[in-house]
């Protein structure tokens, strides 16, 4: 069986900087918690690239019609949760929360 491939990015509180760390789940694959230390906050890859073809990952913001937009994980009690982030060709990733936090966007 295959393993299945997860893409995130970790935003280092500390350091102040962006990890992409390389992992998968099963067949001995590695989980996010033994990459990363518990200071670390976890983005999970939208599955949506930009214009330039920049992968789109959980608290980026994004150009969309002009306007910035911020993409987000909503879970609710009637879903498993899903991504509120269009898969517009004209999307351009600007910033995102915690490297551009200066960006003032919408939900």
């Amino acid at each position: 069986m295959e393993p299945i491939r997860i893409k995130i990015r970790a935003w280092d509180d500390i350091n102040k900087k962006m990890l992409y760390p390389n992992f998968q789940f099963g067949s001995g694959g590695k989980t996010a918690g033994q990459l990363l230390n518990q200071e670390e906050i976890i983005m999970l890859y939208s599955g949506v690239n930009d214009k330039n073809d920049k992968e789109i990952y959980e608290g980026d913001i994004y150009l969309e019609w002009g306007k910035p937009v911020l993409c987000e994980w909503i879970k609710s009690d009637s879903s498993q949760g899903f991504f509120i982030c269009t898969d517009d060709w004209d999307l351009e990733v600007i910033g995102n929360i915690y490297e551009t936090p200066e960006i003032k966007y919408s939900k």
